[in-house]
């Protein structure tokens, strides 16, 4: 990756964890965490299923 593509994707991740902050400021700690563990899951799960896919 570019140093400009290391840039770009180190701005969404902090984007991203700006909206997951306001999006959820008030919610209780342990809905916020749930959420968090279930968006990690279906990531991994996205990334499982493109790799399924590019087997075929």
């Amino acid at each position: 990756m570019t140093d400009e593509g290391v840039a770009r994707l180190a701005a969404f991740r902090r984007h991203q964890r700006a909206a997951f902050e306001f999006i959820t400021r008030d919610w209780p700690v342990d809905e916020r965490l749930q959420l968090a563990r279930l968006l990690i899951k279906y990531v991994d799960s996205v990334a499982q299923a493109q790799g399924a896919s590019a087997d075929r």
